[in-house]
Protein backbone atom coordinates (compact mmCIF):
# COMPACT_ATOMS: atom_id res chain seq x y z
CA UNK A 1 0.00 0.00 0.00
CA UNK A 2 1.49 3.54 -0.55
CA UNK A 3 0.03 6.80 -1.08
CA UNK A 4 0.01 10.56 0.27
CA UNK A 5 -0.18 11.35 3.67
CA UNK A 6 -1.95 14.60 4.39
CA UNK A 7 -1.69 17.28 7.10
CA UNK A 8 -4.43 19.50 7.49
CA UNK A 9 -5.10 22.43 9.68
CA UNK A 10 -5.00 26.40 9.88
CA UNK A 11 -2.29 28.20 9.38
CA UNK A 12 0.04 28.30 12.53
CA UNK A 13 -1.77 24.76 13.85
CA UNK A 14 2.06 22.89 13.38
CA UNK A 15 1.95 21.32 10.52
CA UNK A 16 5.47 21.89 9.36
CA UNK A 17 6.66 20.73 12.54
CA UNK A 18 4.97 17.86 12.56
CA UNK A 19 5.63 16.81 8.71
CA UNK A 20 9.60 17.55 9.65
CA UNK A 21 9.54 14.42 12.33
CA UNK A 22 7.85 12.35 10.29
CA UNK A 23 10.32 13.10 7.54
CA UNK A 24 13.56 12.91 10.17
CA UNK A 25 12.41 9.81 11.40
CA UNK A 26 10.97 7.57 8.46
CA UNK A 27 13.10 7.09 5.94
CA UNK A 28 10.72 5.56 3.44
CA UNK A 29 8.26 8.66 3.62
CA UNK A 30 9.30 11.27 1.63
CA UNK A 31 8.04 14.84 0.98
CA UNK A 32 5.65 15.70 -2.00
CA UNK A 33 8.04 17.77 -4.76
CA UNK A 34 6.22 20.66 -5.37
CA UNK A 35 6.57 23.97 -7.05
CA UNK A 36 6.15 26.87 -5.51
CA UNK A 37 5.80 30.90 -6.06
CA UNK A 38 6.31 32.01 -2.62
CA UNK A 39 9.70 33.20 -1.13
CA UNK A 40 12.24 31.40 0.95
CA UNK A 41 10.72 32.21 4.74
CA UNK A 42 13.67 33.72 6.93
CA UNK A 43 12.51 31.70 9.85
CA UNK A 44 12.82 28.42 8.08
CA UNK A 45 15.45 26.05 9.46
CA UNK A 46 16.29 25.01 5.76
CA UNK A 47 14.68 25.09 1.91
CA UNK A 48 12.97 22.29 1.92
CA UNK A 49 15.25 20.11 -0.77
CA UNK A 50 11.64 18.72 -2.64
CA UNK A 51 10.42 22.74 -3.16
CA UNK A 52 11.72 24.15 -5.94
CA UNK A 53 11.26 28.00 -5.89
CA UNK A 54 10.43 29.55 -9.37
CA UNK A 55 8.75 33.31 -10.27
CA UNK A 56 5.43 32.76 -11.51
CA UNK A 57 6.79 32.98 -15.28
CA UNK A 58 8.78 29.85 -14.68
CA UNK A 59 6.12 28.48 -12.56
CA UNK A 60 3.31 28.92 -15.63
CA UNK A 61 5.74 27.37 -18.18
CA UNK A 62 6.17 24.43 -16.31
CA UNK A 63 3.12 23.81 -15.24
CA UNK A 64 1.91 23.96 -19.14
CA UNK A 65 3.95 21.74 -20.10
CA UNK A 66 2.38 19.00 -17.75
CA UNK A 67 -0.04 16.29 -18.32
CA UNK A 68 -1.50 16.76 -14.57
CA UNK A 69 -0.84 19.45 -12.22
CA UNK A 70 -2.29 20.03 -8.90
CA UNK A 71 -2.76 23.38 -8.33
CA UNK A 72 -3.60 26.05 -5.36
CA UNK A 73 -3.09 29.04 -4.87
CA UNK A 74 -2.92 30.39 -1.08
CA UNK A 75 -2.37 34.15 -0.11
CA UNK A 76 -1.30 35.11 -3.90
CA UNK A 77 1.30 32.55 -4.21
CA UNK A 78 1.58 29.02 -6.50
CA UNK A 79 2.16 25.97 -5.30
CA UNK A 80 1.82 22.77 -7.42
CA UNK A 81 3.19 19.47 -7.99
CA UNK A 82 3.75 17.17 -10.69
CA UNK A 83 0.87 14.79 -10.22
CA UNK A 84 1.78 12.08 -12.89
CA UNK A 85 5.02 11.30 -11.74
CA UNK A 86 4.05 11.11 -8.48
CA UNK A 87 1.53 8.98 -9.27
CA UNK A 88 4.03 6.85 -11.49
CA UNK A 89 6.37 6.55 -7.78
CA UNK A 90 3.33 5.77 -5.66
CA UNK A 91 2.30 2.98 -8.08
CA UNK A 92 6.07 1.58 -7.35
CA UNK A 93 5.03 1.82 -3.33
CA UNK A 94 6.62 5.01 -2.20
CA UNK A 95 4.68 7.03 0.26
CA UNK A 96 4.38 10.78 0.76
CA UNK A 97 3.75 13.48 3.04
CA UNK A 98 2.34 17.15 2.69
CA UNK A 99 1.00 19.76 4.84
CA UNK A 100 -0.69 22.06 2.45
CA UNK A 101 -4.24 22.10 2.54
CA UNK A 102 -6.09 24.54 4.79
CA UNK A 103 -9.06 23.28 4.26
CA UNK A 104 -11.33 19.85 3.77
CA UNK A 105 -12.15 21.74 0.01
CA UNK A 106 -8.74 22.30 -0.91
CA UNK A 107 -7.85 18.67 0.59
CA UNK A 108 -10.56 17.54 -2.02
CA UNK A 109 -9.32 19.38 -4.94
CA UNK A 110 -5.78 17.70 -4.08
CA UNK A 111 -6.87 14.45 -3.55
CA UNK A 112 -8.32 13.84 -7.27
CA UNK A 113 -4.96 14.04 -8.07
CA UNK A 114 -3.60 11.11 -6.50
CA UNK A 115 -3.86 7.33 -6.74
CA UNK A 116 -3.01 5.70 -3.72
CA UNK A 117 -3.83 5.27 0.02
CA UNK A 118 -4.78 8.62 0.82
CA UNK A 119 -4.32 9.08 4.77
CA UNK A 120 -5.25 12.62 6.61
CA UNK A 121 -4.04 13.83 9.73
CA UNK A 122 -6.32 17.15 10.98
Amino acid sequence: MSGIIYIVGPYGAGKSTLTDYVLDNLESIRFLPTYTTRAFRPGENKPRLETTYVSKDEYQEIRARKKAWDHTEIMGNYYGSDASAINADIVQGQWFIVAAPTSIEQLRRMQAYYTGSGKVIY
